[in-house]
């Protein structure tokens, strides 16, 4: 028997991902007060401190149209101004003003117009010899 493999008498386990336990929060202890919290206003005391509570309904109703008339006007600023945004330039870049970039300006200008006057010319031309080659409207 010294010879045989034992593992079948051995007892076989199942391999089980199991999570690590974490380590628990601890909170602070608060300070013990033995009176309790104050009680929080009603909205009836609320009112009577505002004022509100000794109003006449046309006096509430007339309120209340004033605040709604109020976030109105707001509204209407605030998408005033948005619709206004839309037609604000951007802003354009300034060209230097020194004497050297005005003489290359001008000499751009310049150059662009004899081409212009060039092209001009040329569509003249064609223009005559097409109405020489084709016979156009005087013979």
């Amino acid at each position: 028997m010294n010879n045989e493999n034992w593992e079948r008498f051995l007892p076989k386990f199942k391999n089980k991902n199991v999570k690590s336990k974490k380590p628990q929060q601890t909170r602070e202890k608060k300070d013990y007060s033995p009176f309790p919290p104050p009680h929080q206003p009603s909205k009836i005391d609320l009112a009577m401190e505002s004022g509100e509570y000794f109003l006449s309904k046309e006096q509430k109703a007339q309120k209340k149209n004033e605040e709604k008339h109020a976030k109105q006007q707001d509204a209407v600023a605030a998408k005033k101004r948005q619709r206004e945004e839309a037609f604000v330039s951007p802003a354009e870049d300034t060209t230097p003003t020194t004497k050297k970039a005005r003489k290359v300006e001008s000499q751009d200008v310049m150059a662009m117009a004899s081409s212009l006057k060039e092209k001009a010319k040329k569509k003249v031309l064609l223009m005559k010899l097409a109405i020489l080659l084709l016979g156009g409207p005087g013979d």
